[in-house]
C-alpha cells in the first residue's frame, strides 16, 4: 500500500500532501503520532521508519468507504493479483479488517477459538489477501504455517471432549 500510495502522490512522504485535508485528518494525526515517537527515540524519520511505525489499524482504515473516493486507485493496485470480480475495497478491506479483529485480539489475550465460526475460514481469508498482493508469498506461509494442523487438533480435542462429557451426563442403565 505504502508502495502505491508513493508512487500515486509522487513522493515517500505521501501523507504530507494530507495536512490541512479534513477528509484525511484522522490519518494525518496518526501519521503525526508515528513521528512524535520516533523523535522520543530519536531515531530518523525517514518515510520507511514511519511506515514501520504506523498500526495495522491504520492502513486498514485507509481501505474503508471514506477514503474509496480519493484512494481507491492506488489501493486496489496494492492488490495485483486480486480476481477482477473481488477487486473491490469493500471486499479487500472485509478481509483485512477480520484479520484485524483477530489479530487485536490475539494479541490482547483474548480466546481466539470462539471468535469465528471457522478459524479455517479466516485463514484461508488470510492467505487470499497474501495471493493477492504476491501470489507466492501464500504457498510459502502455507508450507511455514502450523494453522491448519493446530485448527485440526483443537477439532479434535474439543470432539472427544464433548464426547466424553456426553458419556458421563448420559443416564445409567439399570
Amino acid at each position: 500500500m505504502h508502495r502505491q500510495l508513493s508512487a500515486h502522490f509522487g513522493r515517500a512522504d505521501w501523507w504530507d500532501s494530507w495536512a490541512g485535508n479534513r477528509a484525511h485528518q484522522g490519518q494525518f494525526d496518526r501519521v503525526q503520532a508515528a513521528y512524535s515517537k520516533l523523535r522520543r527515540r530519536r531515531e530518523p524519520a525517514t518515510a520507511d521508519k514511519v511506515v514501520a511505525e504506523l498500526t495495522f489499524g491504520f492502513w486498514a482504515t485507509l481501505l474503508n468507504v471514506e477514503f474509496q473516493h480519493s484512494l481507491r486507485s492506488p489501493l486496489r493496485k496494492a492488490f495485483p493479483h486480486c480476481p477482477k470480480p473481488e477487486r473491490q475495497l469493500r471486499t479487500i478491506s472485509a478481509h483485512v479488517n477480520t484479520l484485524r479483529d483477530v489479530r487485536n485480539r490475539a494479541f490482547h489475550h483474548e480466546p481466539v477459538l470462539w471468535l469465528a465460526p471457522d478459524v479455517d475460514t479466516v485463514y484461508t481469508n488470510g492467505l487470499k489477501l497474501v495471493s493477492w498482493i504476491h501470489g507466492p508469498l501464500e504457498t510459502w506461509l502455507v508450507n511455514l504455517s502450523r494453522v491448519r494442523a493446530t485448527w485440526t487438533d483443537w477439532k479434535r480435542a474439543e470432539a472427544g471432549f464433548a464426547v466424553r462429557n456426553a458419556r458421563k451426563s448420559a443416564p445409567h442403565a439399570t
